[in-house]
């Protein structure tokens, strides 16, 4: 049966008009602005309606090297098989395609890491890894195993963990030892940076490995990093030539600092 032309207008028109006069539909607001949430244990809702406090919380965050360790995107951990931030983990490196695979536990300086290789995490953690790192299979990426059992049966990926484990805090020391003899050839006790609430310091006198110091009459802190136990003679020199500490600012340090963290847990 064949429609006419004249209905066809009539349709399309009256549809046209449909669609022109629907509402608008009201912006998307996050639910943490505008819900009471039992399940986080809130006492509260945020009241948050000026959008330039808003935007002035969210930069004070984008300063804070604790707040971007912890929301750093998350990554499985091959040996408890729990989801950790990307930054409390190892990046367990593997090149698959050599005549000898091997692995190896990566430091980034940069903490991007834009290679293509093969690789997996494991829990930034030297007593449990010691415990639990038996063999290359339990920090192996999956697929990597998978091409193993598959394609190359007899090809085995060459494992130490305590050469591992070693080389991995060798390299770390390394960093941090480069990144503060940098920073103490423009920064001394006598050169605080400006709003400076984070201290680094070699003090054999103390077993505290980090200290936190806040201040009762508002929010701000003061953090200090003592490295003492690492027990390396050129951090203990580097500190002797510093007057025993050194001033870190938390935008501009940022690198450094989670650099040191990630050894002190490592070690701890």
């Amino acid at each position: 049966m064949s429609v006419s032309n004249q209905l066809l207008r009539t349709l399309r028109i009256t549809k046209s008009n449909i669609s022109r006069n629907m509402p608008t539909l009201p912006a998307k607001i996050s639910p943490l602005f505008t819900h009471f949430e039992k399940w986080a244990g809130k006492p509260r809702k945020l009241l948050i309606k000026d959008s330039t406090a808003l935007k002035s919380f969210n930069l004070e965050l984008n300063s804070n090297p604790f707040a971007q360790l912890l929301s750093s995107p998350t990554r499985l951990d091959r040996i408890s098989k729990v989801k950790l931030p990307k930054l409390l983990s190892i990046q367990v490196g593997t090149n698959i395609k050599s005549p000898n695979p091997s692995m190896k536990f990566k430091v980034n300086s940069n903490f991007k890491d834009k290679s293509r290789s093969s690789h997996s995490y494991i829990l930034n953690k030297l007593s449990v890894l010691e415990k639990n790192l038996k063999n290359s299979r339990s920090a192996l990426p999956l697929h990597v195993l998978a091409n193993l059992n598959n394609e190359n049966k007899n090809l085995s990926v060459k494992f130490n963990s305590g050469e591992l484990l070693d080389e991995y805090l060798s390299d770390t020391k390394q960093e941090i030892i480069y990144g503060l003899t940098r920073l103490m050839t423009i920064r001394t006790n006598s050169s605080k940076p400006t709003s400076s609430n984070i201290i680094v310091k070699y003090d054999t006198s103390d077993n505290k490995t980090l200290k936190i110091d806040t201040r009762t009459t508002c929010y701000e802190y003061t953090l200090t990093f003592n490295l003492a136990k690492i027990q390396d003679s050129q951090l203990e020199c580097i500190f002797n030539k510093a007057h025993q500490q050194l001033y870190l600012n938390e935008k501009s340090d940022m690198a450094i600092i989670l650099q040191i963290y990630r050894l002190l847990m490592f070690l701890d």
